[in-house]
């Protein structure tokens, strides 16, 4: 991961935003790894964040702010890296800037990359399950644990299948599987209009008919067609000379299937619990909750021409 940048002085709402220490972190960032003109500032709507110094600081920077909604705690995946650090540095108890400088440098050396990923995954289980949330520590033991003991199963004298079982099947097809899903519900449910709209508020222009229509019909034609491919195109595994058995190949499409499985099951659950005709409950599963009222109105987009128009 790359590396943080400490910044002097005291962040006051009502005072002038200070200068950072080293120049402007931000462009230096930018500048390091080659972005364009095009990127997006992000910050959350801390109090420090919205005062009128801050946005007069970031104005006269040049600077294009990403838009932050309220109440979005965990919108920002970097969220959860801040979480973990602050555990880590407070278990240290730095007695001064200085030292708490360098431990938050040391800690932040150390965590891993997996970490975040998995706070991710731990950290949208917890929002959307109360039972979760309030034994949200022994939640996350669990789950760390629980992955532990798995590895574990990687490192014995016959680890290397295990590892070649696991690689093959747990990072092919599942994960093609889940891209395709993704664009569907992006491209087709969500839609491209107000997937670009969102893209506009962003970045300040509109994306061009080429890229709408990639998203809508290229890419998941495309990866439709992959998937069926690397179905279709399964082959008995082999490492080294070793032929795995029949059992293998069925272990590895239920680890497969143990993911994406959840997909449909979800779905038919969804489409059998909601009221309504046949058509109001395709049209409830496929809309935002937030434009049910229009749903009840008959007033469908996913079922209007244009919106198949891009």
């Amino acid at each position: 991961m790359k590396t943080i940048i400490p910044h002097s002085g005291q962040e006051k709402s009502q005072n002038e935003l200070p200068e950072p220490k080293q120049g402007n972190p931000s462009r230096e960032t930018s500048r390091a790894l080659k972005m364009k003109r095009g990127w997006v500032f992000q910050h959350d709507s801390d109090p420090k964040h919205t005062a009128r110094a801050t946005k007069e600081w970031l104005r006269k920077k040049h600077f294009k702010v990403l838009e932050w909604p309220s109440q979005s705690p965990d919108l920002n995946p970097i969220e959860n890296l801040w979480r973990e650090l602050k555990i880590r540095v407070a278990q240290r108890q730095p007695q001064n800037i200085t030292a708490l400088e360098e431990i938050c440098m040391e800690e932040w050396a150390k965590l891993p990359a997996t970490m975040g990923g998995m706070e991710a995954v731990i950290t949208g289980l917890t929002d959307d399950f109360k039972i979760l949330r309030r034994n949200r520590k022994l939640f996350t033991f669990i789950t760390a644990f629980g992955t532990f003991l798995v590895a574990l199963l990687c490192i014995t004298k016959g680890g290397i299948y295990v590892f070649t079982l696991l690689d093959h099947y747990a990072a092919g097809t599942s994960i093609l599987f889940g891209v395709l899903v993704e664009a569907i519900g992006v491209s087709w449910f969500y839609g491209v209009d107000r997937f670009s709209e969102d893209i506009e508020r962003m970045m300040g222009f509109k994306p061009g008919i080429y890229w709408r229509l990639c998203w809508k019909f290229v890419s998941p034609l495309f990866l439709l067609v992959v998937v069926i491919a690397s179905i279709v195109t399964a082959n008995t595994m082999e490492y080294e000379g070793y032929v795995f058995p029949t059992w293998a190949t069925v272990v590895g499409w239920g680890i497969a299937l143990s993911s994406m499985i959840f997909v449909p099951l979800y779905a038919i659950y969804k489409f059998l619990s909601l009221p309504g005709t046949f058509k109001q409950r395709i049209a409830y599963c496929i809309t935002p909750e937030h434009e049910h009222h229009l749903v009840a109105e008959g007033n469908i987009r996913q079922f209007k021409f244009s919106s198949v128009l891009c």
